[in-house]
């Protein structure tokens, strides 16, 4: 069963935590390379009885999809960090409404409507 954690951060923080989460993918995927070079050899050494290698081969494309789901979340928090950045940067760019000078509006009445 896959589970999803969620966690919260301060903003200016979602790069360096970002950074972490990709330095924790580095690693797992140069594992899973050495898991594939295993595989690799298991095959070489197996002769004709490849079910060994079937399974370590699934069980590596799983380890796969885990990884990809991973990065993929990466991918979505910079966007989403990017999207709130240029948003803050239009809030900014637009002239503020200047809420110290009373508004005057006109009032209808029964007769002007």
């Amino acid at each position: 069963m896959i589970v999803k954690i969620t966690y919260s951060t301060d903003v200016k923080d979602v790069p360096q935590e970002v950074v972490k989460l990709l330095n924790s993918l580095k690693k797992e995927a140069a594992d899973l390379a050495s898991s594939i070079g295993g595989v690799s050899k298991e095959v070489k050494e197996s002769g004709n009885d490849v079910r060994g290698p079937i399974l370590k081969t699934e069980a590596v494309m799983e380890e796969c999809d885990k990884l990809l789901s991973r990065l993929k979340d990466c991918h979505a928090i910079l966007h989403g960090y990017k999207n709130l950045l240029e948003q803050e940067k239009n809030q900014s760019a637009q002239p503020k409404e200047d809420n110290t000078k009373p508004k005057v509006t006109k009032n209808k009445t029964k007769d002007s409507q």
